[in-house]
């Protein structure tokens, strides 16, 4: 399978811009420590304070604390210390300070500063990957991408918080992407690429990396039949990747090497007190199956609210009208794998819980919405 014509550059950046643009507006909406309106941020400013004194065990004796996952903090953390000596150096050109003095580490505010300006930016790189994977089904499909991605409230929204998110859908988009780089090229860069990825997702927001699924089903689709299991070269990259993904884990996740039983118990906990989170005494005693059906009936409608209907429409219309069809099929494994393990991992969760998964439904929206037109054109020049 050969890979289309890559969009161009100057498109992309444009998409981007504008993307940033619109994410960078009122940011200074409650950015104060106390101010926040999402109850995750506070802990994620407070995580990197710790990081940046050198500790990277987060304990707070808290289920819902001690497993939380701190990718962006870390990511933030690691922003901070690269930019503090070249602003230090600026410092003290202009005599604001004096020679060897090294500066006070930021506060709360400036960290979350630089933590909404990292998750704009970051959500602006992501309509950039839109647009990418947007071109795999035309170059109507990738302004459309880039348009539904740009426009997406939920997206906006969620570059507005202090959290992972933003990240989480970054690196999960990312990806989706590789994987359906795999089924172009087959490279093992792109597998161990794709690996790292879905590490990097799930040490941002653990849901996310349901992303997965989209390499697994690449690396069949490269490998079709039993020449999955037959196959030295699905062998080779089957390997590779396993590989990537664990020390990807352990990168994106300083504290498996700090403590690693720890880690892994207070995950586990993690996903224990996430599963029933906002649940009243009674539907704690509801049936698995039950819960799932409960989750998917709220869960749903925050999800049909932020991509939309007729997005989810267009979506539906990609999976049988647009082409390549197995290119689509792999950006459509994350929000189907999305329905089966976010919705049984958390019953009740905030409407950006959801955006891994809708900004590969724009991307799908996008595909459908130009393969429709491109049929409806070729009727029309039928008929005239």
């Amino acid at each position: 399978m050969h890979a289309p014509a890559a969009p161009r550059l100057r498109t992309v950046v444009a998409f981007a811009a504008v993307a940033l643009c619109l994410r960078a507006c009122a940011l200074s909406a409650g950015p104060g420590i106390e101010a926040h309106y999402h109850p995750d941020a506070p802990k994620q400013v407070r995580a990197v304070e710790q990081f940046l004194r050198g500790d990277y065990l987060y304990v707070q004796n808290m289920h819902n604390l001690d497993g939380y996952p701190l990718f962006d903090s870390h990511l933030v953390e690691w922003l901070v210390r690269a930019g503090n000596p070249p602003l230090q150096a600026a410092r003290r050109f202009l005599g604001l300070a004096a020679p060897g003095d090294a500066g006070a580490p930021p506060g709360p505010l400036a960290i979350t500063w630089v933590m909404l300006l990292w998750n704009a930016s970051l959500s602006a790189a992501a309509v950039a990957l839109a647009v990418a994977l947007g071109r795999r089904f035309g170059a109507l499909a990738a302004v459309l991408a880039g348009t539904f991605a740009a426009l997406s409230p939920l997206d906006v929204a969620a570059a507005h918080y202090t959290t992972g998110d933003t990240a989480a859908a970054f690196f999960a988009l990312a990806t989706v992407y590789l994987a359906v780089r795999i089924v172009e090229t087959g490279r093992v860069l792109h597998y161990v690429l794709a690996a790292l990825a879905t590490a990097a997702a799930f040490s941002s927001k653990y849901h996310a990396a349901e992303a997965g699924t989209a390499v697994l089903l690449a690396h069949l689709l490269r490998h079709p039949g039993l020449e999955v299991v037959r196959s030295p070269a699905a062998w080779r990259r089957a390997a590779a990747a396993a590989v990537a993904l664990a020390a990807g884990a352990v990168l994106t996740s300083p504290a498996l090497l700090v403590n690693f039983s720890w880690t892994l118990r207070s995950i586990r906990d993690f996903f224990g007190w996430v599963a029933d989170y906002g649940l009243s005494e009674a539907d704690l005693m509801l049936s698995f199956g039950a819960r799932l059906l409960w989750s998917a009936g709220d869960n749903g409608l925050q999800i049909v609210r932020a991509a939309g209907a007729p997005a989810l429409a267009g979506a539906a219309l990609a999976l049988f009208l647009a082409r390549p069809r197995r290119t689509a099929w792999v950006v459509a494994s994350l929000p189907l794998a999305h329905l089966a393990i976010a919705f049984a991992m958390k019953p009740v969760g905030h409407p950006v819980h959801h955006l891994p998964a809708v900004l590969p439904l724009m991307v799908l929206a996008a595909a459908g919405c130009a393969a429709l037109a491109g049929g409806a054109a070729l009727a029309l020049a039928g008929i005239l």
